[in-house]
């Protein structure tokens, strides 16, 4: 009988010794779960930033073809704040790739901004387009809270093991 080569298991050493480490110290395994969940929420916070970015994007469309049927004024206006919008949270976006804290912090306070004023808005004319924004700026302002919270306490958790170290 021909004796079958059984397949070659290759494994990383550094992965079975950061394996059985972890397997040893619950501590450490408890920290790399917090740690994936601060990922995770930060990572819903850039993603608050960038659904930003894409509705006001779409309205450039919409506006874009407006002006081109109507060549009306208020249009082309429209069109270009969103793109300016649209410009300005994927520029957070990127930021926030690169520094979580100070990219989120600045899309909350763009978000809260643009919330004050669609308020502002809806009191003087409560039409449901208006209502509609209005509700999807609060939902991006919570997952950016969110988002905050966590990547601060990733940073932390950061600076505490460097000084450690």
């Amino acid at each position: 009988m021909d004796q079958e080569e059984s397949p070659a298991i290759e494994v990383d050493l550094d992965d079975f010794v950061d394996a059985t480490s972890q397997a040893a110290d619950p501590s450490r395994r408890s920290q790399r779960k917090r740690s994936n969940e601060h990922r995770k929420q930060v990572s819903g916070g850039r993603v608050a930033l960038l659904i930003s970015a894409v509705i006001p994007g779409a309205g450039v469309l919409v506006f874009s073809a407006i002006w081109l049927l109507s060549r009306s004024d208020l249009a082309l206006y429209s069109a270009l704040g969103n793109l300016l919008v649209a410009a300005v949270y994927t520029a957070l976006y990127v930021w926030a790739r690169k520094q979580p804290v100070k990219g989120l912090q600045a899309g909350y306070r763009l978000v809260f901004l643009l919330l004050a004023i669609e308020i502002g808005l809806l009191v003087s004319d409560p039409s449901p387009p208006l209502v509609s924004g209005l509700i999807m700026r609060i939902v991006a302002l919570q997952m950016l809270v969110k988002g905050l919270k966590a990547a601060k306490q990733r940073q932390a958790i950061k600076e505490r093991a460097a000084h450690s170290s």
